[in-house]
């Protein structure tokens, strides 16, 4: 109890003393805090006593603690005092201007040394400070005592600007309320920041501009009080300031930003201030925010396209841009690399100086790397522009910086697709360089091409085809470094696979065509001893150094080790389990399989390998031994592998050491692994669905007509049975459908039209010919040609004749509504004069044989001459044609008349509009059509000359089918571009159809060789051979009969030779000369120029070329050419070659071409160039120039005078032809076509009319005869003919029908006889041309008649609408129906 009662007092003691010593520290607490509240009650008393004269004075003491000191308990003494700070905005406002500068001071010190953010007192210090300032610019109003000091106002501009500053930075709501409440402080500011007088109130004033214009209301508020001017003026003020000219620079881009103001305009006011030069000089400041915002200005100038020049022609620019490309960041280099993109664009003189600056060039590989895509992207656009330029552009930037195109390279995996695409077109730029080809190609490009070649990417895709066409048309080294790459495999995926773009497959196929013809070998090289086994394909190493029997596969597909086997056995009985096997896919077929025996057994080994191996009458060699190995020696063999797993043993070495280099040739590689991978499976594809079926086989058609170009390939198309019979069923069923059907399914129409372009390709070849006309292809072609010209002529007949389509039977209009799909864009007649029929009053004409031919009933109209297509064969009157004698005064060409010589040129007839020229267009793909047939007719033609022993058969062939009349139809109907392609083989074609020497030579003449040596296959050459027209895609090339050699440079001899070629075309051609020696390769794109025996000159590049591409330098040369030029080439005695363009002597091109060797007129054209020579038959358009004289010269010697024909008086042929100035009446022709005689022409020369042979007997003609000074007529009148009229005459001759007569015209005037045949029925029979020789210019109206009528339009029709009916005709006569399907 007690115990317990002693603990309870304890914890009550405990209890208080706890409750004691708490309360001891609340008044401990209270003590210090009465004490604290004390001593600053005594300090607040002693700041209060201190005056302000007091503090004055402190504020001035030299101990700075006491002076911050002083200030900072005046600060806190003001701002207590709401009296004194009222006070203070009171002397801030009142009438003394010294007073008004010492309040500023002291309000300048508060707003800089007290937060005023939400302070009560901020909007009035904002509102009194605004007043301030606009005061100091209204002295006379704001103030009544003016202080003497002029500076002060500047102090109180400087002090007040200052504060403002202080209070409205990054403050938009203070900025607006400022703004609104004094509307004219803008204009103040911009007025203080070009303050002169005072440098900080400027300062001040450009800080608080620039506060104003990052704001976006009052950034047009700015521009309305003119701040673009004025900013712009302290961009000049403030040079030598990088932080103030950084704040203008800023402003300004700041103003160009607004949308409501065109950019230009702004960049044009700055501009105006003569600020171009200081904003370029901030580019070299060592402020880095400067340059930054100096380059954005420079970017917004370029951009905009204002003042581009003038900032190019600032010293340094470039310099300058390359430090800051070089010293900045991305996002400056970004802004640099634009800036001079755009400062390029149509600026040469620009983009000449960036590629002579070093140091920026260099910085280009650096910014391929770079992780920003814009840079990279930008980057590649200013290289791309650049190289751009062409191959002097390229050759400098690699010269300058050898790493660029390494570079390049890099940047092949990026993932933003627009760079890729960007990249492959600045390699295709590079590439064009011939000079630094291989080493670029050496750089990795294939690598990038090949690559993209597989991406997937359309665009892509279609450029890597197109880079590797360009490259396998280049030079052997680059098509072994494309094979060495494996581009055959990836050529071979372009030209079977299905692309987007149908462009894609004829690239890659060309580009096999041209692999194919590469002569570098595949070098396959051994080095074998006892302890190692080497094997080098392409500079690749593969080690076969086990023991025992190693096979390497080499694909030759992709240039790589397909696989390497390896057998070994360690006793001699397991030799019969060794079972030896070799890939047998189809896709291995082809590859090279090298075996190398080493080691013990090796003649076991070799043994095994005998039922594997086939061999060659090359590689036989000694059958006896062939598997035997004496001792130690090894064996190597190199072999192919055949499609049965066995081997075609190609080189077999045996030696106990062997180190050999074998040589495939390249080219048979790529040809066989082509034959068996792209064509023969694409022909079995093109068998595979019938020839009328709709299933599309356009891909597979080009394909074939791309590769039957190259000979291995043309040889594997014909040896495919069936193959030219499948050709002939798809234009058979086409031919059909244009007979019998309204529709023309296109698909049908491409089918046609792949198959001609094949046999096109094919006919140039003579063992092809005759096989297709055995299996009566051409006969096909030619009724493609009738069928498509007969619809072509009622479908224009049906436009032109729409207003009296009433009046005429129908079974001559044919059954227009089947035309209409044909023809999409027949241009209307509208407005154009209709071919109403005309009435002549005609009295009679006196027939050669003295017969009267009377017409006196009255009319005779024109009607349409061609019979519907499914009309029946046996209507009569199905060719009626009506015949006049109109006036031709207006469209005749003049003739010496009266002693008097005039021009004699053709006129062109004024009915012959454009517009309505444009109806003799076809459909494109109709034209298209058209255009293969007439090829590949005229091919079969002119290749038989060649060919005596077929020369009768064929042409006879042509001839009863038809050919002769549908391709003169065709020709006359169609329009300006078709008639273009088609004129030369089609004049050509008739010309040697109708041509009675069928072997006559040119030996007495200088003309364009038809030698195979001297002429490549796919030229089309005139019938006179003086006009050359090349179709093909490959470079073709030609040179002339006649040489020139030391023999010919006598002491007084000419000074040179001239001759002159007439362009009928513009681009890609070289002219100029060749010897001998000079070989064409046109599947290279090698011809006269491209190598060293040879010269010429290229208008379309304007250089020069002698000698391979890859070695001309600095040959830029002469005026580029066009359609019409004359060019003219002069060889002189000392072996100088100039050019003459159009008379205009353009230099010396060559100097001291060796004659000693034999030197001729050559050129080369690329596809679709026409070039017409004048060797000097003819006059030439432009003097020769002194001493010098025609190549035609150099035939001279062989030429044969004819004698003159009769002493005595002849009537003159000019008393014999119409008059211009009489109204006698011309005839209008049925037929017409003329002739122009030259010098070189061979007399006599007949031409005239003939009937064709058929089971009537001989054909019959009429024919006049030209002599040296007489035409001879028909009836045997002979007429004296004019002396200048005797090396140039054009002659001509027509067919009136009804009645079935010929007549004759000299330089267009006809004259007054017509010459009828024996009997009446045969003047109806269809007629051909007549010519004894092919050596004069034969007009079938590929070019305007001198005989005015016959150009008219509607008589062209007439004339096609009769060769029409004359062809079908021969069709009814000729062939039968089995002949025909």
């Amino acid at each position: 109890m007690e115990q317990s009662t002693v603990l309870k007092r304890g914890a009550a003691s405990a209890a208080i003393l706890v409750v004691v010593a708490a309360g001891w520290k609340v008044v401990s607490f209270f003590r210090a805090l009465l004490r604290e509240v004390y001593e600053r009650k005594q300090v607040s008393r002693l700041e209060d006593v201190i005056s302000l004269e007091q503090l004055d004075i402190l504020a001035r003491a030299s101990n700075v603690n006491l002076r911050r000191s002083a200030e900072q308990l005046l600060l806190e003494r003001v701002m207590r005092n709401t009296g004194s700070l009222r006070q203070l905005l009171r002397w801030c406002l009142c009438g003394d201007e010294e007073e008004v500068m010492k309040a500023a001071t002291v309000l300048c010190v508060l707003v800089k040394s007290v937060d005023l953010r939400n302070h009560p007192w901020e909007r009035p210090f904002l509102w009194t400070l605004g007043q301030m300032l606009v005061n100091s610019f209204n002295q006379t109003r704001a103030y009544t005592k003016q202080a003497k000091d002029r500076t002060i106002t500047d102090q109180i501009r400087k002090l007040t600007t200052c504060a403002l500053f202080e209070i409205v930075c990054d403050s938009s709501p203070k900025k607006e309320i400022l703004c609104r409440d004094f509307p004219e402080i803008l204009s103040c500011i911009l007025e203080l920041a070009l303050s002169t007088s005072c440098k900080e109130a400027s300062r001040y004033g450009l800080f608080l501009t620039h506060q104003m214009a990052i704001h976006d209301v009052l950034r047009d508020q700015l521009v309305e009080a003119g701040g673009i001017k004025k900013v712009a003026q302290t961009l000049i003020q403030n040079q030598g300031d990088p932080m103030l000219q950084r704040l203008s620079l800023q402003i300004v881009v700041l103003f160009a930003a607004i949308l409501d103001i065109d950019s230009k305009v702004t960049l044009r006011t700055v501009a105006k201030e003569k600020t171009i030069t200081p904003i370029v000089v901030c580019l070299k400041s060592d402020d880095t925010e400067c340059v930054y915002w100096a380059v954005v200005l420079v970017h917004e100038f370029a951009i905009n396209d204002v003042c581009k020049d003038e900032i190019c022609e600032v010293y340094g620019l470039l310099r300058s841009l390359a430090q800051c490309l070089a010293a900045s960041e991305s996002s400056q280099q970004r802004l640099v690399l634009r800036v001079i993109c755009f400062l390029g664009l149509k600026n040469d003189g620009f983009k000449s100086e960036v590629l002579h600056c070093t140091d920026l060039i260099t910085r280009l590989p650096v910014c391929y790397a770079s992780g920003d895509g814009d840079v990279v992207h930008w980057s590649l656009v200013l290289t791309h522009d650049l190289a751009m330029a062409g191959r002097c552009a390229t050759q400098k930037l690699l010269e300058c910086c050898p790493q660029i195109f390494p570079g390049l390279i890099s940047v092949t995996g990026h993932e933003d697709r627009a760079v890729r695409r960007l990249l492959a077109e600045t390699i295709g730029f590079f590439c064009c360089d011939e000079h630094n080809l291989l080493k670029i190609v050496d750089s990795g490009v294939l690598k990038t091409v090949l690559q993209y070649a597989v991406s997937g990417d359309v665009e892509l895709v279609f450029w890597a085809g197109a880079m590797l066409l360009n490259l396998a048309m280049t030079s052997d080294d680059i098509k072994l470094e494309i094979l060495k790459a494996g581009g055959l495999s990836v050529i071979m995926e372009l030209a079977i696979g299905e692309h987007d773009n149908p462009q894609i497959s004829p690239m890659a196929a060309k580009a096999l065509a041209m692999l194919g013809f590469t002569d570098k070998p595949l070098v396959v090289s051994t080095a074998c001893d006892s302890d190692n086994a080497r094997v080098k394909i392409n500079e690749k190493i593969y080690h076969l150094n086990k023991p025992g029997l190693n096979i390497l596969i080499w694909n030759t597909l992709t240039s790589d080790s397909a696989s390497q086997l390896h057998y070994q056995v360690k006793n001699v009985w397991d030799f019969k389990d060794l079972n030896i096997k070799l890939p047998s896919k189809p896709a291995d077929e082809g590859n090279l399989v090298i075996v190398v025996i080493r080691g013990k057994h090796a003649q076991a080994y070799l043994k095994a390998l005998k039922d594997l191996m086939l061999f060659s009458e090359i590689s036989a060699g000694n059958k006896q031994g062939r598997f035997e190995l004496q001792g130690d020696e090894m064996c190597v063999i190199i072999s192919t592998l055949l499609a049965s797993g066995l081997v075609s043993v190609s080189h077999m070495a045996k030696d106990t050491t062997i180190n050999m280099d074998f040589e495939f040739p390249y080219n048979d590689v790529v040809n066989h692994r082509v034959a068996e991978i792209v064509v023969v499976p694409v022909i079995k594809v093109l068998f595979s669905t019938p020839p009328e079926s709709p299933i599309s086989k356009v891909t597979e058609l080009e394909l074939l007509e791309v590769l039957c170009r190259h000979e291995v390939h043309k040889d594997t198309i014909l040896n495919c049975d069936g193959f030219i019979d499948y050709l002939r069923s798809i234009i058979l069923q086409f031919s059909t459908k244009l007979e019998q059907e309204e529709e023309y399914p296109p698909i049908y129409i491409a089918h046609c039209l792949g198959a001609l372009r094949i046999l096109s390709v094919l006919s140039v070849h003579g063992n092809c010919q005759q096989q297709l006309l055995e299996q009566g292809v051409l006969v096909h072609v030619v009724n493609l040609l009738f069928y498509l010209t007969g619809l072509w002529i009622n479908t224009v007949l049906d436009t032109a004749l729409q207003q009296e389509a009433s009046q005429v039977d129908p079974l001559a209009m044919g059954d227009s509504t089947s035309i209409k799909p044909l023809v999409e864009e027949l241009d209307s007649l509208a407005g154009e004069p209709q071919l109403e029929p005309e009435q002549v009053e005609l009295t009679s004409i006196t027939l050669s044989d003295g017969r009267q031919y009377d017409i006196q009933s009255g009319t005779i109209r024109r009607t349409r001459l061609i019979s519907s297509i499914a009309e029946d064969s046996n209507t009569p009157g199905a060719a009626e044609s009506r015949h006049q004698w109109g006036s031709a005064s207006d469209h005749v060409g003049d003739i010496a008349v009266s002693g008097q010589q005039v021009s004699s040129t053709p006129v062109r007839p004024t009915s012959m509009s454009s517009t309505q020229l444009k109806v003799h267009e076809y459909n494109e793909m109709f034209s298209s059509l058209a255009r293969f047939a007439v090829i590949t007719v005229s091919n079969c033609t002119n290749a038989t000359v060649t060919i005596p022993d077929l020369v009768q058969s064929q042409q006879s062939s042509l001839a009863q089918c038809g050919a002769l009349h549908v391709m003169w139809s065709t020709l006359l109907c169609a329009g300006a571009i078709l008639k273009n392609s088609i004129a030369l083989p089609v004049s050509s074609t008739i010309a040697k159809l109708s041509c009675a020497n069928k072997s006559s030579s040119f030996a007495d003449t200088v003309v364009l060789s038809a030698k195979d040596s001297d002429k490549t296959p796919a030229l089309h050459l005139s019938a006179d051979c003086l006009e050359v027209r090349n179709d093909s895609w490959t470079f073709e090339s030609a040179r002339a009969t006649h040489w020139i050699d030391t023999s010919h440079v006598i002491e007084d001899g000419p000074q040179g030779w001239y001759y002159e070629a007439s362009l009928k075309s513009g681009s890609i051609m070289q002219i100029g000369w060749a010897n001998a020696d000079c070989k064409f390769e046109p599947e290279k794109g090698l011809g006269v120029g491209d190598n060293k025996n040879s010269c010429a000159f290229d208008g379309g590049r304007c250089k020069i070329w002698n000698g391979p591409v890859t070695e001309q330098v600095n040959n830029e040369y002469g005026v580029e050419w066009h359609d019409g030029d004359i060019v003219s080439s002069l060889l002189h005695k000392n072996g100088n070659v100039s050019f003459w363009l159009n008379g205009t002597d353009m230099g010396t091109a060559f100097t001291a071409l060796p004659l000693s060797q034999c030197w001729s007129p050559a050129l080369s054209l690329s596809t679709d160039q026409q070039v017409r020579f004048n060797f000097g038959a003819t006059p030439f358009r432009y003097p020769l120039p002194t001493g010098f004289v025609p190549v035609d010269a150099l035939a001279a010697v062989d030429k044969k005078t004819q004698p003159v024909i009769g002493t005595e008086p002849l009537p003159a042929v000019r008393d014999y032809l119409q008059n211009l100035d009489e109204k006698n009446l011309h005839p209008q022709p049925s037929l017409y076509f003329e002739t122009t005689l030259t010098s070189s022409t061979p007399r006599p020369f007949t031409l005239g009319l003939q009937t064709l042979t058929s089971q009537r007997g001989k054909a019959q003609e009429v024919c006049c005869t030209v002599h040296d000074n007489v035409l001879e007529l028909p009836t045997g009148m002979r007429l004296q003919i004019y002396p200048t009229d005797v090396s140039h005459l054009t002659v001509g001759c027509g067919l009136l029908l009804p009645p079935g007569a010929v007549f004759f015209t000299v330089h267009g005037r006809p004259i007054n006889f017509l010459f009828a045949f024996p009997s009446e029925e045969l003047g109806q029979e269809p007629l051909v041309p007549s010519i004894s020789s092919c050596k004069a210019e034969v007009n079938f109206g590929e070019t305007y008649f001198y005989y005015g009528i016959a150009n008219e339009r509607e008589n062209r029709l007439s004339m096609a609408a009769l060769l029409h009916d004359y062809t079908e005709q021969r069709s009814l006569e000729t062939r039968t129906v089995n002949e025909i399907t």
